[in-house]
């Protein structure tokens, strides 16, 4: 998968939200995220450029997917699916959801189990 060349260290954070990560720090131009998706904690560094470097983009990328034992483009087609207005969620147990966010009813979340609800 060719990975987007124009692409904000603060956009990828963003993106990453749906994994779990959150900015826990950040010292100087560079942000720390953590996730607790998969049970335990991972840490990534980003930087807070205006572009990541290509290099850069499929470090971090190739990082997170093996943290969530997924292939480095099947994370970057979930993620940059988003920018492209599609949606497309890795749901636990159910594998990897991609397309028109119409496809995503209601019906389906009690069936699949929401990963992001807050527990009672």
């Amino acid at each position: 998968m060719k990975l987007p060349r124009d692409l904000p260290g603060e956009e990828l954070a963003s993106l990453l939200r749906r994994y779990g990560y959150q900015i826990t720090r950040q010292t100087g131009s560079h942000l720390r995220l953590t996730s607790t998706f998969k049970g335990s904690q991972h840490h990534i560094t980003i930087p807070r450029h205006k572009e990541l470097g290509v290099g850069t983009l499929n470090a971090i990328l190739t990082d997170v997917a093996a943290y969530l034992e997924l292939d480095r483009d099947e994370l970057g087609a979930c993620l940059f699916n988003a920018l492209l207005g599609e949606l497309s969620l890795i749901w636990p147990d159910h594998g990897l959801l991609m397309g028109n966010p119409a496809r995503f009813t209601a019906e389906m979340t009690p069936q699949m189990g929401n990963p992001y609800a807050e527990a009672d």
